[in-house]
């Protein structure tokens, strides 16, 4: 006879382990973190089977794993929407229903229309997925300080995988996209007036207006006192007659 208090409670994670595809869903895992989206997505098709036969008792805590799991594959697929609220909304709508899931069948219903939703939404898009939410993170943040090394702490990987991957897709740096990004926000701002041009410059993320000038003149070979002259609109002379 067992001693009091010894007994294995039913919901051990060794038990659990019987029915969850723990190997698959760390496969999966595997594969995403080194970009095979193909590999993930057949990963987790492999999975679907055996969420199917989960008891019910093991629904829920299965649910709260696999909706863990479809959002770090949504985070690869789908470009960075954190401060999107139709994102927003649609994640909360998704947890709720993972959360709501009361069998095996209709979990894996779930899993698997999220993962042909990711997919979708990557198809409308060639780009690479983590080039994809490179290019997002540097549009949501150009104006603040900001390098290479930011951009991959943020996204989780090396920089050097980061430089070469992005160098081969986009023909240019992150640095240079960075500047680039920066030059065309200020052409906007330089157009607009209201501002001194050190006033742009701060604006759009330099420090100095020397970094800022050697970038403008690179990237539009134009100052930018010549590029605001030439793109204003012209003004008539004082005294000048108004065109008809």
């Amino acid at each position: 006879m067992a001693p009091r208090g010894r007994g294995r409670p039913t919901d051990e994670p060794s038990a659990f382990e019987d029915q969850y595809p723990w190997e698959l869903h760390e496969r999966a895992l595997e594969h995403l973190g080194r970009l095979e989206v193909a590999e993930a997505r057949e990963a987790l098709a492999a999975m679907l089977p055996r969420l199917r036969t989960l008891a019910p008792e093991k629904v829920r805590p299965a649910g709260f794993l696999a909706f863990d799991l479809i959002g770090q594959f949504r985070s690869l697929m789908e470009p960075l929407s954190a401060s999107n609220g139709e994102w927003r909304a649609r994640r909360w709508k998704e947890a709720r229903a993972f959360a709501a899931s009361q069998s095996g069948p209709a979990l894996a219903a779930l899993l698997q229309a999220a993962v042909a939703d990711s997919l979708y939404a990557h198809s409308r898009s060639p780009e690479n997925p983590l080039v994809a939410r490179a290019r997002a993170f540097i549009e949501q943040n150009y104006a603040c300080k900001l390098s290479l090394r930011h951009v991959a702490e943020f996204l989780n990987v090396s920089r050097n995988y980061l430089s070469g991957l992005f160098r081969k897709e986009c023909g240019r740096t992150i640095t240079e996209h960075i500047h680039q990004t920066r030059v065309k926000r200020a052409e906007a701002l330089l157009v607009a007036g209201g501002r001194t041009i050190s006033e742009v410059a701060y604006q759009v993320g330099y420090q100095n207006y020397r970094d800022f000038y050697r970038n403008f003149v690179k990237f539009e070979k134009s100052s930018p006192t010549r590029f605001r002259r030439n793109r204003s609109p012209q003004r008539p002379a004082p005294g000048a007659p108004a065109q008809a």
